[in-house]
C-alpha cells in the first residue's frame, strides 16, 4: 500500500485488494444471474386496468421469472402502483415478494404502499448471519433467520432504492438469494441519490441484466400538469437548465426574495417541506416557525426544553433519529406532538399510529 504522502497526483482514489474484489465478485453473481431466461406472467391489461402498458409489461415480468431484473423510472412514473401489482400476481402462484431497502423508513413506506413484506436490507442480512464492526470489516456466523426473513425458491428479493445500496450490503444479498434459489430485482433511479458507502451497484446491475432483464417507466403519472410532468423529467436528467429554471421562475414555482429576511417571513407563511443547506439556517428557520405558529395559537401550547437548547410544543412536527424496533419508530419518521407526560415521555402521532417516546 502506499502512503498517504507518497500518493502520486495523477492518482484519484487508492483501493484494496478486499474492495476489489467484492466488486468482482458482485459483477460475476450480476453475470450469471443475467443469463438466465425472462419469462412473463400471464395477465392482461383487463386483469389490471390501473396500469399503462409499459407498467404491465414491468409487472408481468416482476411477477413471471428472471433471476436479474433492473427497473427504472422517474419520480411520478408509477414504480409502486406497478409492484403493487406484481405483488398481486407473485401471491396467486403462492411466490413472495420480500422487499428490502437502504433505511427502516423507507420499508415501512413500501409495505404500506405494495402490500408486501418489506424490511431494511441490514435487518435481513443480519439475520442470515452477516456481522461488521466498526471499521467496516465483515464476517459471516451461524443463524438462523427468523420466518419473515427467510426465502425459498421462485421469491422475488425486491431492492428498492437500490441506486443508495453499497456493495457490501448487494454481495450479501446476492449471496443470500443465491444459497435459497430466490429471484432478484433492483429498482431505482440513477439520477436520485447514491449510496453514502462504495456504490454503483446500480449501475452493475443494469449492465450485467442486459435487455431483457431491464425496464424502464418513463410516463409521468403524478402530476396533473402535462408541462410540469415534462419539467420534472427535464430536473431529473439535467438537461435544458436554463431552459427549466426560467419556466419555473414564470410558473411561480422559483421565488426570488430580496433579502434572508424575506425569504424568513415569507417561509413561515407557508406549509410544506423547507430544506436548509447550513445547520445554522435551518436552527433559524426552525425557531422562527415555531414562534410564528405558536404565537398565533389561543390554546396556550404547552413547550418543553432540551439540554441542547432546543424548544417542542404540542402541535411541533418531530422526526424521529433512530432506528427502534421495541418502539417501532424509524430514522427520519415524522409525527406531530400530542402531548407530555409527567416524566417528559413525548406522546406523538404519525401515519403509522400513535407513539409514547421516552424523553
Amino acid at each position: 500500500m502506499l502512503e498517504r504522502d507518497d500518493v502520486p497526483e495523477h492518482v484519484r482514489a487508492l483501493t484494496s485488494k478486499r474492495v476489489v474484489g467484492v466488486e468482482e465478485a458482485i459483477t460475476a453473481k450480476l453475470i450469471e444471474r443475467g443469463e438466465g431466461s425472462v419469462a412473463q406472467a400471464a395477465y392482461g391489461a383487463t386483469d389490471f386496468p390501473e396500469l399503462d402498458p409499459t407498467q404491465l409489461d414491468v409487472a408481468r415480468v416482476l411477477g413471471g421469472f428472471a433471476r436479474l431484473l433492473v427497473v427504472e423510472g422517474a419520480a411520478g412514473s408509477g414504480k409502486t402502483t406497478t409492484l403493487a401489482a406484481a405483488q398481486k400476481m407473485l401471491a396467486s402462484s403462492g411466490s413472495r415478494m420480500v422487499i428490502v431497502t437502504p433505511t427502516l423508513q423507507a420499508a415501512s413506506v413500501a409495505a404500506a404502499e405494495v402490500g408486501a413484506e418489506a424490511h431494511s436490507a441490514g435487518w435481513l442480512i443480519h439475520q442470515h448471519g452477516y456481522r461488521w464492526d466498526d471499521d467496516g470489516f465483515w464476517w459471516r456466523v451461524t443463524a438462523d433467520p427468523e420466518p419473515a426473513a427467510q426465502l425459498g425458491y421462485g421469491d422475488l428479493l425486491l431492492i428498492d432504492e437500490a441506486g443508495m445500496l453499497d456493495q457490501d450490503t448487494a454481495l450479501a444479498l446476492l449471496k443470500i438469494a443465491d444459497e435459497n434459489y430466490a429471484r432478484i430485482a433492483f429498482v431505482g433511479d440513477r439520477h436520485q441519490l447514491p449510496a453514502v458507502g462504495r456504490g454503483g451497484v446500480l449501475d452493475l446491475a443494469a449492465t450485467c441484466a442486459g435487455t431483457r432483464g431491464r425496464w424502464s417507466l418513463e410516463t409521468v403519472h403524478r402530476f396533473s400538469d402535462p408541462e410540469y410532468a415534462d419539467l420534472s423529467l427535464l430536473m431529473r436528467s439535467g438537461d435544458r437548465a436554463g431552459y427549466v429554471f426560467d419556466t419555473l421562475l414564470d410558473r411561480g414555482e422559483v421565488v426570488i426574495y430580496r433579502s434572508m429576511a424575506e425569504a424568513l417571513q415569507s417561509l413561515t407563511r407557508e406549509d410544506g417541506l423547507v430544506v436548509a443547506d447550513r445547520r445554522d439556517l435551518f436552527s433559524q428557520l426552525n425557531s422562527t416557525i415555531q414562534d410564528t405558529r405558536h404565537s398565533a395559537s389561543t390554546g396556550g401550547l404547552q413547550r418543553v426544553g432540551t439540554r441542547d437548547g432546543r424548544i417542542f410544543g404540542i402541535g411541533d412536527p418531530i422526526s424521529t433519529r433512530r432506528n427502534d424496533r421495541e418502539l417501532d419508530v424509524a430514522n427520519r419518521d415524522t409525527w406531530v406532538i400530542t402531548g407530555f407526560d409527567a416524566d417528559f415521555t413525548v406522546n406523538v402521532a404519525g401515519r403509522r399510529g400513535h407513539r409514547a417516546l421516552p424523553p
